[in-house]
């Protein structure tokens, strides 16, 4: 009797311990974060948020980095000059306003870039961004003439992708007004691990973003080319040891969602965007960072 009574009670105290250990594991399993991605708790990102910058953009990104579970700091070109980069593994550069935004990286700051990419950091460029990583630019400014296209120096860019960015796409949002429209993007490459699980379409903030006419195709991959032209949108290279992500549309932007911390575009302006592009995002970070899901 004795020892039934204590088989009992022992068994007691298992069920007892169990059932909270069996509910942690069930609600591990129902968070979509935890089901759909691999932690990303290791990895650093570093927010670019300098001069010429769109305002807003460093809490969309920080929002965005806290999403994924990821560590980040918000720096500036002074930052960068200062060695910020060693203490990250992927830099985002997101949009703004080409001149103050390259005078705020600086000769020193666009050079530090360049090592922390070729030494094998990340980059991801979101529309001013991409422009800033290409080999130079072309602009066309607030002209539909094409005489009036203004071709950048390429002393100010990074050149770690292999292609000249033009902008903007008229046939997606007019200049000066409105200036912005939502682009349908193409995927065209469903192989790659950023793009694999990606919609077929997806519909993205434009607000004069490049296309990306590619120089040399062999470390590039154009995952997403603009529906309306067929010109690459989004893509990624190789750079020295390092992965670099572009993009000339707005991914980081939750047009039907504020999870992003900013009402930006205006919802009364009636913006439409049937999927939420941080999946696309989150991709490419672990892409980038060498994360493997398999």
């Amino acid at each position: 009797m004795q020892n039934n009574r204590t088989i009992r009670l022992l068994t007691v105290i298992v069920v007892i311990v169990s059932i909270p250990i069996a509910g942690f594991i069930f609600l591990q399993l129902l968070n979509p974060l935890n089901s759909n991605e691999t932690p990303l708790s290791n990895i650093t990102i570093a927010v670019y948020n300098g001069p010429g910058v769109t305002e807003g953009e460093d809490i969309i990104l920080t929002n965005f980095s806290e999403w994924m579970g990821a560590d980040y700091i918000v720096i500036d070109g002074n930052d960068i000059r200062n060695d910020a980069l060693l203490e990250a593994d992927v830099v985002i550069m997101p949009g703004g306003d080409g001149i103050p935004y390259e005078e705020g990286l600086g000769f020193l700051g666009r050079s530090k870039i360049v090592d922390f990419v070729e030494n094998g950091g990340g980059y991801i460029g979101i529309c001013q961004g991409a422009y800033t990583a290409c080999e130079y630019n072309v602009w066309m400014g607030d002209s539909s003439n094409v005489s009036d296209y203004i071709n950048g120096s390429p002393e100010n860019n990074l050149g770690i992708f292999p292609a000249v960015a033009w902008g903007p796409i008229l046939e997606i949002a007019e200049r000066p007004e409105p200036g912005w429209g939502m682009a349908v993007i193409d995927i065209i490459n469903t192989t790659h691990p950023i793009t694999d699980s990606a919609p077929e379409k997806m519909t993205m903030y434009y607000q004069g973003g490049c296309f990306l006419n590619i120089t040399d195709n062999s470390s590039v991959n154009i995952l997403a080319v603009y529906n309306a032209t067929e010109k690459a949108a989004i893509a990624t290279c190789e750079y020295g040891q390092g992965l670099v992500f572009l993009t000339g549309p707005h991914p980081e932007l939750e047009e039907d969602d504020d999870r992003d911390g900013v009402d930006y575009p205006d919802p009364a302006s009636g913006p439409y965007d049937p999927e939420s592009d941080w999946p696309l995002l989150r991709d490419a970070v672990r892409w980038i960072s060498g994360i493997d899901d398999n």
